[in-house]
This record gives C-alpha cells, sequence and structure tokens, in this order.
C-alpha cells in the first residue's frame, strides 16, 4: 500500500513539474530587414473586390409579446383597477402579494404597487 501511494505522488510530481516547468524560449527575430505597406497601398486594396455594400436600414424591434402586457399593466395602473392588475400576473406572483399586502397593511394591489420601481414607469 506504501509503494502505491508513494508511486502515485512521484508520478504526480513529476506531471506538475513537467506542465509547470521551464519552457522554451522562442527566438527574438527583427523586422527590420520587411517593408511594411504603405497607407496608401492599404486603402487601396478593396477587401470586398469591388462589391459595394448597401447598408441596411436599422430595425425597430416591436416586443410583440410583452406589449400587450405591459400595455394591460399600465391601464390597470392609471385606471386603479385591481382586478385588471390581477389578469397581468400569475397566481403564484399574487400570493405572494397578498402576503406583503397584510403584512403591510395595505388595502388595494394598486396602492401596493404604486411603491415599485415599475409602477410609475406607466
Amino acid at each position: 500500500m506504501f509503494i502505491k501511494i508513494t508511486a502515485a505522488a512521484f508520478l504526480s510530481a513529476v506531471l506538475m513539474m513537467s506542465a509547470c516547468g521551464p519552457s522554451e524560449e522562442s527566438e527574438n527575430t527583427s523586422n527590420a530587414g520587411k517593408e511594411s505597406p504603405s497607407p496608401s497601398a492599404a486603402q487601396s486594396e478593396d477587401p470586398l473586390g469591388g462589391i459595394e455594400k448597401t447598408p441596411t436600414p436599422a430595425e425597430k424591434v416591436e416586443a410583440v409579446t410583452l406589449k400587450p402586457v405591459v400595455q394591460a399593466f399600465c391601464d390597470a395602473m392609471r385606471k386603479g383597477d385591481d382586478t385588471g392588475l390581477r389578469k397581468v400576473y400569475s397566481q403564484a406572483t399574487l400570493r405572494g402579494f397578498d402576503a406583503d399586502m397584510r403584512a403591510d397593511g395595505v388595502a388595494t394591489l394598486t396602492e401596493f404597487l404604486a411603491g415599485e420601481p415599475v409602477g410609475d414607469k406607466c
């Protein structure tokens, strides 16, 4: 048993030294003999090969799945409609809201959500 542990420790030490050992140093070569292209030559080359790129118009992304929900929320907040707000939220969220409303002593859902960061964005 001692031999197996010693052999495993020795092998792990050898692996660590080979992985973390000195690396081969590359030779530093000089670029003194090489010429760099002039800026005008680099600009005259056309990377697209004569193909003109037509700009694409910026697309306006409509949130078609969220827009009706946000609109219903904002309408219910403006009207003070608790039943409209209850249609927007899930049952689990409403249970949490009801528990928090009882703890805070707030009577209506509209009044409770008025203090939320989203409540004043409509």
